[in-house]
């Protein structure tokens, strides 16, 4: 082939019973890194299928290439990193560190991929994703434009994480589930089935989200709170705790009694309607949280108010 960018010199290293050969620069090359003047050494490839010859693209340090995985266009492979099987590296993506990406994963556009991080199966990673430490991301998962996953979160199944949502500590997307805008997920947080994270929601703790929920605004869930069902939580509800909610009614006041308080009444999986105060820690049914208005001793006017803020939340969950 004219004007090769690289060729492949006698300095070789095994990596799982395959003989990989180091390159070198025949030509000045200008990647996203800085320009790799001729006769630098660079990374190891298993043949000259694993690195275009066009393009800006290089492999360097002791990063490593082998199988059927490519290298194309401006990407650049660096550090102690491994691309294998038939994974695909392109656009201007950056894969570095200790980090693998294999399977028949697809990493493009301005991706960043680093520590320890781990991408597999036929993941596609798009746009301006940043991934590092030791997040997984696997199954037919796609994650895109600035999404960020942390530490040793989980992305797997044909779950979506798109916008500017933030995946991080040990928590787990799976199933067909689609997180997005700027949500934050982290802890121990499930969230799984069809379930639908959006707005600037938070999921914290050890919560679980599964079945078609949606949740949106700047709605947070945490503690062990497990949400299923149908239910469609928005606006600035504050679900905490060991909370069980299974259906779609869900009533948030806000403020309450205080304008930093929030009083989210819902019927949990044991069909109980259950009120719960944010700033008070208090969590209840309809009859405790009565008990409790009346200990306020606020003056009868605004009692008379919350007796008839819970008689119409009364009727609005019973139909």
């Amino acid at each position: 082939m004219p004007n090769k960018k690289y060729e492949l010199t006698n300095d070789t290293k095994e990596f799982n019973g395959i003989t990989c050969y180091r390159i070198i620069a025949l030509r000045d090359i200008t990647t996203i890194r800085g320009i790799v003047t001729k006769g630098t050494i660079g990374g190891y490839v298993q043949s000259e299928k694993n690195l275009s010859q066009s393009g800006e693209s290089w492999i360097a340090d002791n990063a490593m290439v082998v199988g059927n995985a490519t290298v194309l266009c401006s990407a650049f492979i660096y550090g102690k990193a491994c691309i294998s099987d038939s994974a695909c590296i392109t656009g201007s993506a950056i894969v570095r560190d200790n980090a693998c990406v294999s399977g028949d994963a697809y990493i493009t556009d301005s991706v960043t991929v680093n520590e320890s991080a781990h991408i597999t199966d036929s993941a596609r990673i798009e746009g301006a994703v940043f991934i590092k430490q030791y997040a997984h991301v696997g199954g037919n998962a796609c994650i895109r434009h600035n999404a960020r996953i942390f530490n040793s979160a989980r992305i797997e199944g044909s779950a979506w994480v798109e916008g500017s949502a933030v995946i991080k500590g040990n928590a787990l997307i799976d199933g067909n589930a689609r997180v997005c805008d700027s949500t934050i997920v982290s802890c121990n947080t499930h969230i799984t089935d069809s379930a639908i994270i959006a707005g600037s929601a938070g999921i914290i703790n050890s919560a679980c989200i599964c079945g078609s929920v949606t949740i949106g605004g700047t709605a947070i869930i945490s503690g062990t709170a497990i949400i299923g069902g149908s239910a469609n939580i928005s606006g600035e509800e504050r679900i905490r705790g060991d909370m069980k909610i299974k259906d779609n009614t869900v009533i948030t006041i806000s403020p309450f009694i205080s304008d930093y308080d929030y009083l989210t009444v819902f019927r949990d999986s044991s069909e109980s309607i259950k009120f719960s105060l944010i700033t008070d820690q208090f969590e209840g049914t309809v009859d405790e949280f009565e008990k409790y208005i009346e200990e306020l001793n606020y003056a009868p006017n605004y009692i008379e108010k919350y007796r008839a803020a819970i008689n119409f939340i009364k009727i609005t969950i019973d139909g």
